[in-house]
Order: structure tokens, then sequence, then C-alpha cells
């Protein structure tokens, strides 16, 4: 057992968590906190924290204020506040894989731009082909961020599937997936239709 330092009769056990007290039992936990009594002052304190202070022979006096400590991979760590939020954040970030199909995809949309610089007869049309295959998708994402208006949402995703064409083949802006940019049109549009209803004007009207 390891005495803890500055607590004089109170041991981490051989287990490595267990808390031993003055009485050589071990100590309830309660949030997985205990209390140590020294000098008729009773201490709460987390369990995690006194055994990274008795492995490394630290007081949990000496321990400043902002540190919290949990166990890695079987070791017992102390971290400040800015650390475990790092740490949760990237837990919870979502590792977004790409797929074969998307890859094939971009393969087949780096061809065709290729072969626009290059001006080749059928590249516009291919382009077309490409980004067009989508078209119920689309107008499913127009559908839904319209309230299920099935006519508008053709009428806006067929705008914004031309839109997109006119942007890579004029090469206004570089666009790295065709479908974002569509589906960017397509809120745009979607927004501008809104404004014109809440103005009292046309609210089919696109630009």
């Amino acid at each position: 057992m390891i005495e803890i330092k500055g607590y004089p009769g109170y041991y981490l056990d051989d287990d490595g968590m267990t808390i031993i007290g003055k009485r050589n039992r071990a100590l309830k936990t309660k949030f997985n906190c205990v209390i140590l009594q020294q000098n008729g002052r009773r201490t709460c304190v987390p369990v995690n924290k006194l055994v990274w202070c008795a492995i490394r022979g630290v007081s949990p006096d000496e321990i400043p204020k902002g540190y919290s400590f949990r166990m890695v991979d079987g070791r017992m760590v102390a971290e400040t506040f800015s650390d475990r939020m790092s740490y949760v954040k990237k837990k919870n970030t979502k590792r977004v894989r790409i797929s074969d199909e998307q890859i094939l995809y971009l393969e087949r949309y780096i061809q065709i731009l290729k072969d626009i610089q290059l001006d080749t007869d059928d590249a516009k049309s291919r382009l077309f082909m490409l980004i067009n295959e989508d078209r119920e998708q689309f107008i499913a994402y127009a559908c839904k961020l319209s309230y299920n208006n099935r006519q508008n949402a053709e009428i806006v995703a067929d705008s914004a599937i031309m839109a997109t064409m006119d942007v890579i083949c004029n090469n206004e802006v570089m666009v790295p997936n065709p479908r974002g940019c569509v589906k960017s049109f397509i809120r745009g549009y979607l927004r501008e239709n809104r404004k014109f209803s809440a103005d009292g004007q046309d609210p089919d009207r696109l630009s």
C-alpha cells in the first residue's frame, strides 16, 4: 500500500483504486469521492485525485485548482478543464469516411473538368449527365426545405443544376463537388423565394 502524503493513516490499496482509512478499512465512496479526516478537518476528495497523488508522492492539498483526473489506458492522468473539453470535442467529432461511390464520382468529375479545359466536344454534355444523375435527390432536398412543395422543388432543383453547370463551365470559381454546389444554389433560391413571398412578390421567381 502507498500512504497518501499529507494524510497519515490513509493509503492507496494494492489494487490501485481503493482508499484505505485509519481503521484499515476501505472508505465508502459517494460520487467517486471519499472523506478524509485530519486534525479535526473533514475533506472530500475525488478518488481519482488521491490515486494520482499517491502514485506520485504528492499531497492532494498541493494540487492547484482547475485540474481533473481520469483513467486513460490503465493510467491515471491529470488534465486541465480545457484539456478535458478538447478531448470531449475530439471524441464527439463524427468521423466521415469517403465511400467508393464518392471516389468514383469525383474521379469522373475530375476527368470531365480536364476535358472542359481542353474544350473537348462532349465535355459539357457529360458534365450535365453527371450532375443530373442526382436530380431526384436534389428535388427531394428542395422539397424538404420548401415544405413538401414538389412542383416548386422541381423548378428550384433544375435551376440549381443549370446554375452549377454555368459556374463550372465558365470557371467562375473552383467547384470541388458539384453535389454540394447544387444544394448551395437550392438553399439560396429558396431563401430568395421566401423573401419575395414575404414582400408580396411572385414566390416562384428565380434569379
